[in-house]
């Protein structure tokens, strides 16, 4: 799935001094079999899957506001995928009531652009708190990867961290993940929407007690 107002000429037309090797291959798929949904959508039971999208255009005339801000929906669980959206793209897609609706009650946040700064919007927050932000980030390469997880980290709850309790019973709390950090995030939803987050590099063991009790 893809923004079905973007095809291969206008992504073409938005990179006049060429392509890296990620927006090249977008743009062979998009040659390939052109844009917006490509084949049957899959059958994803009862998991929900909601995609909004800004028009090449009248809206934007750069790839990443034309991202695709996708929800999935699981019971009571929602994680929201913000794609490479910027502050104008955010600020377009607020406009939007259904938008707005899902964001509130979202628990996991799959912060913009990797978590650079151009991908954070102030308006954003004042509708969605999720319990934790994810930066899906590389090593640092670029001078615009974000360096902190702070301009998020006061924008969430936290969620409690198994084997942190204290002498009280309470427990440390996370608020971001980053896949530089931590390497792969798992996610285990619960039926009732309670959840267990697990990184790839923790060696902490999922104990079915602790999804229980989440």
């Amino acid at each position: 799935m893809s923004n079905p107002s973007v095809t291969a000429n206008v992504l073409a037309s938005m990179k006049p001094d060429g392509m890296r090797t990620g927006v090249s291959t977008a743009h062979d798929v998009l040659s390939d079999f052109g844009p917006g949904l490509i084949g049957q959508w899959p059958d994803t039971g009862e998991v929900e899957v909601v995609h909004f999208y800004r028009r090449f255009g009248p809206h934007f005339t750069d790839t990443n506001d034309l991202s695709l801000a996708t929800f999935f929906r699981w019971g009571n669980f929602t994680i929201l995928f913000g794609g490479d959206l910027e502050t104008a793209g955010w600020r377009m897609m607020l406009r939007n009531q259904d938008f707005r609706h899902l964001l509130v009650g979202t628990h996991v946040f799959v912060t913009s652009h990797h978590g650079r700064e151009n991908g954070k919007c102030p308006e954003l927050f004042q509708i969605l708190r999720p319990d934790i932000a994810v930066m899906s980030d590389d090593g640092i390469r670029y001078g615009t990867q974000p360096k902190s997880t702070q301009g998020y980290r006061d924008r969430v709850n936290g969620i409690p961290v198994f084997g942190t309790e204290n002498a009280f019973g309470v427990r440390d709390l996370r608020h971001v993940y980053t896949t530089r950090s931590v390497g792969t995030i798992s996610i285990t939803v619960g039926v009732w929407g309670n959840y267990v987050v697990t990184p790839s590099k923790d060696r902490t063991k999922l104990r079915i007690g602790d999804l229980l009790t989440a």
